[in-house]
C-alpha cells in the first residue's frame, strides 16, 4: 500500500534526503520508546519498520540517488552494491549479534545500544551523500550551460527532484532539456509524461527527437496525436525517432505502420520505414520475407547502378544493409570501404560495424592508420563486442597486419574502456617493437586517468619497468663497447686525415 499510494509523493515532495532520512528515523524512535517499554510488540514494530519502508521509500530513494552518475558506471555498480554489499552487510551483521549475544552474553538492551550507534552513524552517511548528490547533480546542470553561457547559475538548487526537472523542461535551455530528457530514459518515472508531452511543441528539433524516444516507455497505452505533424518536419532524426515510436507502440500491429509508411508518397518518410523494417527484420526472418527486404534492397542496388543516388540515398542504403543480417549485399558495402567520397567511406565503416560480420574485420582494422576514420573504425570495432578484443591482440602478436597498422591496435583496445583491455594491452607490453610497447603504455595510461576504478596489476608494470630499465643499460653498455674497440681504428685514420675519420662516424 505504501508503495503503491505514499512513495511517489513522499520521494516526489520532500525529495531524495527526506526519504532516505525515513527508515533510519523510524528504527531509531522505536528503538527509544524500547528502551521505555522493553516489549515484544516494540520489537514487532521496529522489525515492521524496517520491512515496509526498506522496500519502499527507502528503496525508491536509493535509486533516485544514481541520477546524476553516468549510466555505464551505475549499470556497473548497481549489482554490486545490491548483491555483494548486501550480503557482506547482513553478514556482518549476523556475526555483531553472535559476538554481543552469545560471545559477550551481554543483555539485549546492549544490542539496542549498538543499534542506535550504527543509526547515528547511519544518519551521518545520508547526510553526507545528499550533500554529494545536489553537488553532483549541480555540476552536471552546470556543465551543460557552460556551453551556452559561461556566466550562468544552475536552475536546479535543493528542491526536490522532481520539482528540479520540471523547471528545467519549462524554461531550461536546449542543452539542459536534453541532458535532462537523457537521464528520464534511465528512470522512467510516468510521472513526467505531460511534462515531455508538452516538448513535442519545442522549436528545436534535437529536444522533439528526444522527447518522443522517451514518449513509448513513460506511457506505452495512450499515443500522441501529433504524429503527423512530427513526420512532416523536415528532419530525418525526428522523422525515425517518430516511426520507432509508432511501431514500438504498434506491438504486434507493427504490419499497419509498414503497409502505411512504406510506399508513402514522400521519399524521406518512406526511405524511415524502410530503415525501420531492415532493423526490425534483422533476426526475423518471416518480417523478411513478408516485406521482400532482400527483394527492396536489391532494387535499390540496381537503382544506385543506373542512376548513381545522392549521397545520402547511398548512405541510406548502406545502413540498410548493414542493419539487414543478409551477408550476400556485404560485397557492395566493401565496394564503397574504397570510396573516394569521405562521407560515404565513414557511413561504409559504420554499416560494416552493424553488420557484425567477420568479413569486415580485416578491412576496420586496416582503417585505424587514417585519422579521418580511426574514430568511426574503433566504434564500429566495438560493435563486435569483447571478442573483438582477442582478434586485436592477436593481430598485434602474430603480426597479421603491417607495423604501421598494428601500433595503433593498443588505442583500439583502449577504447573498449573495460578490464578485459586493461588485460589484453598488459600482454602487448612485452611486444619486440618498441613503438607498440610505447603506444601501449599510452593506452594504460589514458585508462588509469579515466577509469582509476579498474585493476592494474603494479607488480607486472614494476616487472616491465625493471626489464626496460636492464635493456636501456645492456644498450648502453654495448655502445660503450664499440667506442672502445673503435677508439683505435679512429685515432689511426685520424693521422690519415680528417676525412677517413668522418666517414667512420656517419658509417657508424
Amino acid at each position: 500500500g505504501i508503495q503503491l499510494f505514499f512513495t511517489h509523493r513522499i520521494v516526489g515532495i520532500w525529495g531524495v534526503g527526506f526519504s532516505l532520512v525515513l527508515l533510519p528515523l523510524g528504527i531509531l524512535l522505536g528503538c527509544l520508546l524500547f528502551l521505555v517499554f522493553p516489549e515484544l510488540a516494540i520489537v514487532v514494530l521496529i522489525k515492521a519498520m524496517d520491512g515496509v519502508l526498506k522496500q519502499s521509500v527507502n528503496k525508491s530513494a536509493t535509486e533516485l540517488l544514481t541520477l546524476p552518475i553516468p549510466f555505464e558506471i551505475k549499470n556497473k555498480t548497481k549489482s554490486f552494491i545490491d548483491v555483494v554489499v548486501d550480503s557482506i552487510a547482513t553478514g556482518v551483521a549476523g556475526f555483531v549479534l553472535i559476538f554481543v549475544v552469545r560471545g559477550l552474553e551481554l543483555p539485549s538492551i546492549y544490542i539496542i545500544g549498538v543499534i542506535l550507534i550504527l543509526v547515528v552513524l547511519w544518519g551521518y552517511f545520508i547526510f553526507q551523500v545528499r550533500k554529494e548528490y545536489f553537488k553532483t547533480f549541480r555540476y552536471n546542470l552546470e556543465l551543460v550551460m557552460t556551453k551556452v553561457d559561461k556566466n550562468s547559475k544552475p536552475m536546479v538548487k535543493k528542491v526536490s527532484v522532481v520539482d528540479g526537472m520540471r523547471t528545467v523542461f519549462k524554461n531550461g535551455t536546449e542543452e539542459q532539456i536534453l541532458f535532462m530528457l537523457q537521464k528520464l530514459m534511465e528512470i522512467n518515472d510516468k510521472r513526467f509524461f505531460a511534462d515531455v508531452q508538452l516538448l513535442l511543441q519545442h522549436p528545436s528539433t534535437k529536444v522533439r527527437t528526444a522527447a518522443i524516444q522517451n514518449l513509448y516507455y513513460l506511457n506505452a497505452k495512450t499515443m500522441v496525436s501529433n504524429i503527423p505533424d512530427l513526420l512532416a518536419t523536415k528532419d530525418d532524426d525526428l522523422t525515425l525517432a517518430t516511426l520507432e515510436y509508432l511501431l514500438l507502440h504498434a506491438k504486434k500491429n507493427s504490419a499497419l505502420i509498414y503497409d502505411t509508411y512504406l510506399g508513402h508518397e514522400n521519399i524521406r518518410i518512406a526511405d524511415a520505414a524502410f530503415y525501420c523494417l531492415a532493423r526490425e527484420a534483422r533476426d526475423n526472418n518471416s518480417l523478411k520475407m513478408a516485406y521482400d527486404l532482400s527483394g527492396r534492397i536489391q532494387a535499390k542496388i540496381d537503382e544506385y547502378t543506373r542512376n548513381q543516388y545522392s549521397r545520402s540515398e547511398l548512405a541510406l542504403l548502406l545502413r540498410v544493409i548493414g542493419f539487414s543480417n543478409i551477408n550476400w549485399f556485404y560485397p557492395f558495402v566493401t565496394k564503397q570501404l574504397k570510396s573516394n567520397d569521405g562521407a560515404i567511406v565513414k557511413v561504409a565503416i559504420e554499416s560494416a560495424g552493424k553488420s557484425m560480420s567477420e568479413v569486415f574485420v580485416s578491412d576496420l582494422i586496416s582503417f585505424l592508420p587514417q585519422k579521418a576514420n580511426r574514430e568511426t573504425a574503433m566504434a564500429a570495432l566495438r560493435n563486435y563486442g569483447v571478442n573483438m578484443l582477442t582478434v586485436l591482440s592477436m593481430t598485434v602478436k602474430e603480426r597479421h597486419k603491417s607495423l604501421e597498422i598494428c601500433r595503433f591496435i593498443p588505442t583500439a583496445l583502449k577504447s573498449f574502456d573495460s578490464q578485459l583491455a586493461v588485460d589484453h594491452l598488459f600482454q602487448l607490453l612485452q611486444d619486440a617493437d618498441l613503438t607498440i610497447r610505447l603506444e601501449v603504455v599510452r593506452a594504460l595510461s589514458d585508462l588509469r586517468k579515466n577509469r582509476p576504478e579498474l585493476r592494474f596489476d603494479k607488480y607486472k608494470v614494476v616487472d616491465l619497468i625493471f626489464d626496460e630499465c636492464k635493456l636501456y643499460h645492456m644498450t648502453l653498455s654495448a655502445m660503450h663497447s664499440q667506442i672502445i674497440m673503435l677508439e683505435p681504428v679512429c685515432w689511426n685514420y685520424w693521422n690519415a686525415g680528417w676525412m677517413p675519420v668522418l666517414s667512420v662516424f656517419l658509417d657508424c
